[in-house]
């Protein structure tokens, strides 16, 4: 974690990292242009649990095309066993 989603969204699509998701970030402001270099390059930007991306809901994640499914399988299989 860099401390930016943007510049971790970047990491990504330069192929530095593999995956990224952040959830309460400050806005939409910052995650906007790293989603969009992103999205530029083909890459997968969506919302943590599978679906489309919202730039204004604090939630987002992103990955190759490879790696999506298995993310977003596990990220809900993490959230389950938490529950109370």
């Amino acid at each position: 974690m860099s401390g930016s989603c943007a510049l971790n969204l970047c990491s990504i699509a330069c192929g530095r990292i593999d995956l990224f998701y952040e959830l309460g970030f400050g806005g939409p402001w910052d995650v906007a242009g790293g989603a969009m270099i992103f999205q530029e390059v083909g890459a997968l930007v969506f919302d943590p649990s599978g679906g489309d991306f919202d730039i204004m809901s604090q939630r987002v994640a992103a990955s190759n095309v490879h790696l999506k499914d298995l993310f977003t399988d596990a990220l809900r299989e993490s959230w389950i066993t938490q529950q109370p």
